[in-house]
């Protein structure tokens, strides 16, 4: 919760930030700025490499290896069969299934959403919102509704917002 409300509440310019003496990178929290450091800054002698065993891959932590074992080096039955090592990011209304959530996201752009509606969705916000509104059935949507009038929202905050400028 601290950190929601100092990302989304606080103006970026009262912040304390912390500085890399090396770089430009800064950071609100010490460990942060410390995981940069021995990612970053750290002589290579001194890291602890974890090496895939398929290929020349390696990288400074084992589930990163973990991860790239699965992605590049397992056959769809293999992957199935190891489901619970990995995450699928599944479509609901096709059943494709993604190894990486941008792929999935790669998907609804081209099968989901309008050529003319792209553009307005950088954000994974508005697009949620863009097929909940353009290609899900009324009835299926979880409304929030003024228990003072006809308004109904799909978002909880946005009710709270009305009731607090339209009902006080």
């Amino acid at each position: 919760m601290k950190i929601h409300f100092r990302t989304k509440h606080v103006a970026r310019k009262s912040i304390v930030w912390l500085k890399c003496e090396e770089c430009p990178y800064t950071a609100q929290k010490l460990d942060l700025l410390r995981r940069h450091k021995r990612y970053n800054h750290a002589s290579t002698d001194r890291i602890t490499w974890y090496n895939c065993m398929e290929c020349l891959y390696k990288a400074r932590t084992k589930s990163y290896v973990k991860m790239h074992m699965i992605r590049k080096h397992t056959s769809l039955e293999q992957q199935q069969t190891t489901a619970e090592d990995f995450r699928w990011f599944l479509c609901e209304q096709y059943g494709y299934k993604a190894k990486q959530k941008y792929h999935l996201k790669l998907h609804v752009m081209q099968k989901h959403v309008a050529d003319e509606d792209i553009k307005w969705f950088k954000a994974v916000p508005s697009l949620k919102e863009h097929v909940l509104k353009k290609h899900t059935d009324e009835e299926d949507i979880k409304w929030f509704k003024c228990h003072h009038c006809s308004y109904k929202t799909m978002k909880k905050f946005v009710l709270k917002y009305h009731v607090k400028t339209k009902h006080r």
